[in-house]
């Protein structure tokens, strides 16, 4: 999980668009860890989750994915960590530009199923999911993401 390298956070247009200064970029909290959310090893996709009174309320902060670039592929709002997806399979081979779902805290579990690599806009609208299908079945969901203690 990465959590200094600012490269790919100041390039994000929707970053810049909040108005933080070059200061206040450089002490920023943020994770971001890089996952295969297309099934396609070809293309670079990373969570980046910003931990910020300008972005975050009591209903949790926003979750970006964004590509190599720091081009913004989805932006999500009322999230709350941790964030688990499907394990990968050698089937997922064959899925190439599938996007695989989110599934995020927001009052409850949430799956955020991707529409052409978008996940909804809003966690808390997203349909619910019990948590022990998701924490009691590590062969098929997997923790990508979560505060660092």
């Amino acid at each position: 999980v990465n959590t200094t390298d600012r490269s790919r956070l100041k390039n994000v247009k929707e970053v810049a668009e909040f108005g933080y200064t070059e200061k206040q970029l450089d002490n920023l909290r943020f994770l971001e860890i890089e996952v295969d959310l297309d099934n396609n090893y070809e293309t670079r996709e990373f969570l980046l989750y910003i931990m910020d009174s300008m972005v975050c309320g009591s209903g949790g902060c926003n979750l970006l994915v964004i590509d190599e670039t720091g081009k913004t592929l989805s932006n999500t709002t009322v999230v709350k960590l941790p964030v688990y997806m499907r394990t990968s399979t050698i089937g997922d081979m064959d899925q190439k530009g599938t996007w695989k779902s989110l599934y995020v805290w927001s009052q409850g579990f949430r799956e955020l199923a991707p529409e052409d690599g978008a996940y909804p806009s809003n966690a808390s609208m997203a349909p619910e999911v019990p948590e022990d299908a998701l924490t009691h079945h590590p062969e098929k969901y997997k923790l990508v993401l979560d505060y660092l203690e």
